[in-house]
């Protein structure tokens, strides 16, 4: 929302003015905007898609977290020269530098497997779709519990599902988790997920929770979102299913499940985020432009 203002300044003082795109804002309000009503009145959607495709090809850099993005602003006519991928990466000392707690939640259901979710709680997360599963899992796997790790505008409508689908003995809101003690619940934890939706918000960001679960060697299971896909097929350290389809959720939670003592599933994962996925692998291009 601020970029505007910062462009018209730069060009005021003669100054370069560079953006660092965590994501794809139009399309971001899309889902916010559902929620409420003060967003679609005051954040509309499709202007803020105009004052973008205005404004990016005026900027003299801009910094976005996956190729995906980088495709989509130089569709929108953006200089190939003017973008760069530096992606969303773990700095591994910063992350598991605090000590491991014994005292979270999933220490006290140490006899059941746990699925993991860190982060906030809204629309576009595609947490129903997991939830939704857990129904169609009773019967094969009872002793499921899904955590929830995090807060956020959306969990109101989360419960009223977990009530609706009955599953209220499966899951478990946990509340916002600090930075320091993440590493802990991902450590305690069976499988972890991140089931963002499908769609253009989703398809052009990255969320940094799926290298800091493979930095804890734990399984992933992602949605078919195109990034998420890549990166867990590329490393070959997770399962994915159709963003959407609880029914195909529930299919690679138990396929997950059967491959629960086969450890190199991780072991991949932490590899490939140590070779690639590191902050001090990725800062390389920021460093460079």
């Amino acid at each position: 929302p601020i970029a505007g203002a910062g462009w018209a300044i730069g060009r005021l003082l003669g100054l370069p003015v560079v953006m660092d795109m965590w994501e794809n804002y139009p399309e971001a309000l899309k889902g916010w905007a559902s929620m409420s009503v003060t967003t679609r009145i005051f954040k509309n959607p499709a202007v803020a898609r105009q004052v973008e495709l205005w404004l990016m090809p005026r900027l003299d850099h801009t910094f976005v977290v996956v190729e995906e993005q980088k495709e989509r602003l130089i569709r929108d006519g953006v200089a190939p020269e003017r973008v760069s991928v530096v992606t969303n990466a773990v700095d591994v000392e910063l992350f598991t530098g605090a000590a491991i707690r014994s005292d979270t939640p999933l220490d006290s259901e140490p006899d059941t497997y746990k699925l993991l979710y860190v982060g906030f709680l809204t629309i576009e997360r595609g947490l129903d779709d997991i939830i939704r599963a857990l129904r169609l899992l009773r019967d094969r796997l009872p002793f499921v519990r899904f955590y929830m790790a995090g807060d956020g505008t959306y969990e109101g409508r989360l419960r009223e599902i977990v009530a609706e689908e009955g599953v209220g003995d499966m899951v478990r809101f946990t509340g916002w988790v600090p930075f320091r003690d993440i590493h802990s619940y991902i450590l305690k934890s069976d499988l972890c997920v991140v089931p963002h939706l499908n769609n253009e918000f989703i398809n052009t960001t990255f969320p940094n929770k799926l290298f800091q679960y493979m930095l804890m060697a734990k399984p992933s299971l992602v949605s078919d979102a195109r990034p998420l896909a890549r990166v867990v097929r590329e490393c070959d350290c997770g399962f994915v299913f159709r963003s959407g389809d609880p029914a195909d959720a529930a299919r690679a939670i138990l396929e997950a499940y059967d491959a629960r003592n086969d450890a190199s599933i991780g072991e991949r994962g932490r590899r490939c985020v140590e070779e690639k996925y590191t902050w001090d692998h990725v800062a390389a291009e920021l460093v460079s432009v």
